[in-house]
């Protein structure tokens, strides 16, 4: 019985010890992974850190434009407005040269 008892002992050991290379096996494996990965996920967040950066600078462009575009309608408003007075006093001025010319035939006659 205790030669039994001494080869099972010796059993639950070798298995013991297959178990225990396996978890550092697993172990190594796993900082393995760990190691290579790690990397591609620090670029991963750093292209969606850039990513975010963009998309803010893009908002910011956008505004920008808007703004732009705001005073581009502005500025074509104000040229009409300053083409219709431009009419305006062409006209006036049209008119005063015909009251001119007609006063002045009134003159010579």
């Amino acid at each position: 019985l205790i030669a039994k008892l001494a080869d099972t002992n010796k059993e639950i050991d070798r298995v013991n010890e297959i178990w225990k290379d396996r978890c550092n096996l697993l172990q190594a494996k796993h900082t393995e992974s760990v190691s290579s990965v790690t990397p591609q996920l620090q670029y991963a967040q750093k292209e969606n850190e850039e990513s975010e950066q963009l998309k803010i600078k893009i908002a910011e462009l956008e505004s920008k434009l808007k703004g732009s575009s705001e005073i581009a309608l502005r500025m074509e408003a104000a040229c009409s407005d300053g083409n219709k007075l431009i009419q305006h006093w062409q006209k006036e001025v049209c008119n005063k040269s015909q009251d001119f010319e007609n006063a002045e035939k009134k003159v010579k006659t």
